[in-house]
């Protein structure tokens, strides 16, 4: 539980130092710029929000297990927490929805060349390990 969500706290860290840092000298007042600039992270708020939610069911999951039949009375906080988990998986999208729209954005990115997905999987076609 720990390693999980130490995992999800690094992601969110890195993902805000990188949109704070793309909004260094963007006019905050100017909200088009301002949007696209935040809009560039698209991908991986996706990925946080996919991952955070299946880390939290986890997490409370194990809370239920640790506790016993506690764990899942009503008395407890541990019922609780297992029950309002999972809306996460649901609202502001759908994990099913952010896994479809994650390789979506990948492709579109790596077509207008912002991504070098391309060049990279051409570089697989050479491989010497029987694969074509």
């Amino acid at each position: 539980m720990g390693i999980q969500t130490w995992v999800l706290e690094s992601m969110v860290y890195r993902t805000a130092g990188m949109i704070d840092a793309r909004l260094e000298g963007v006019d905050r007042d100017d909200t088009q710029a301002t949007m696209e600039a935040v809009e560039e992270y698209a991908i991986e708020c996706s990925i946080m929000k996919v991952f955070g939610s299946e880390v939290l069911d986890y997490v409370v999951d194990e809370e239920v297990q640790i506790h016993g039949g506690y764990g899942y009375s009503s008395e407890y906080p541990a019922e609780r927490a297992y029950r309002d988990s999972r809306i996460n998986r649901i609202f502001e999208g759908t994990n099913e929805i952010n896994r479809m729209l994650i390789p979506g954005m990948l492709l579109k990115r790596a077509m207008k060349g912002e991504l070098a997905l391309l060049p990279a999987a051409k570089k697989t076609h050479g491989r010497s390990d029987g694969f074509p």
